[in-house]
């Protein structure tokens, strides 16, 4: 374990399911995760509390990925909170799902 220390990612849709688990790997392995929401925040909350119960940092935040203003807040906050962006585990495969 430990061979994404000091990378940051960002995983859409990480509020249940797949991206939750997704995330919750990601920090087994020792990468910050930011962690997005369409409605369920409590959910999402949940996913921030496993990622920190690795000793990893976790950023939350809503994300409508159709709305453009709303992904650069994304990018903008998670380098704020945690630093540049360097893993994607979700634009793609999560495209639009919430759980």
């Amino acid at each position: 374990m430990g061979q994404l220390e000091g990378r940051i990612a960002i995983v859409t849709g990480s509020d249940c399911g797949i991206g939750q688990g997704i995330a919750e790997e990601l920090a087994r392995e020792r990468a910050d995760v930011a962690i997005t929401y369409l409605h369920d925040e409590a959910s999402a909350d949940e996913t921030r509390h496993r990622v920190e119960a690795c000793g990893r940092r976790a950023f939350v935040t809503r994300l409508d990925q159709a709305d453009e203003a709303s992904v650069t807040a994304l990018f903008d906050g998670v380098a704020e909170a945690l630093g540049a962006p360097d893993i994607d585990g979700g634009l793609e495969t999560n495209w639009g799902q919430d759980g």
